[in-house]
């Protein structure tokens, strides 16, 4: 029988042992934990954005990394795509 390891990658992101993922999108706007895709495009509107804080608290917490969610489950992209109108290109 073979016994799986991981590889060198793998060790070295184990050994950063804290990490903080940022769920940030259309539903912080809408008030929602959850939604479908039918939030309005135009209501993501991140005019007071501090993502330093984000990243000042996750350091303080010993977070070694930090992951944010360009898309989630409700298909909004944090990026400007032409593969669909639900992004921040139909934001103010």
């Amino acid at each position: 029988m073979t016994q799986l390891a991981p590889t060198p990658a793998q060790l070295r992101w184990q050994q950063l042992e804290c990490g903080v993922f940022i769920h940030f999108g259309i539903d912080t706007f809408a008030g929602k934990e959850w939604s479908d895709g039918t939030i309005p495009a135009s209501s993501f509107n991140p005019t007071e954005l501090d993502a330093g804080s984000w990243v000042r608290t996750a350091k303080a917490a010993g977070a070694k990394y930090l992951i944010l969610t360009a898309k989630h489950h409700d298909g909004f992209c944090l990026w400007p795509t032409a593969t669909t109108g639900y992004s921040v290109a139909s934001s103010p």
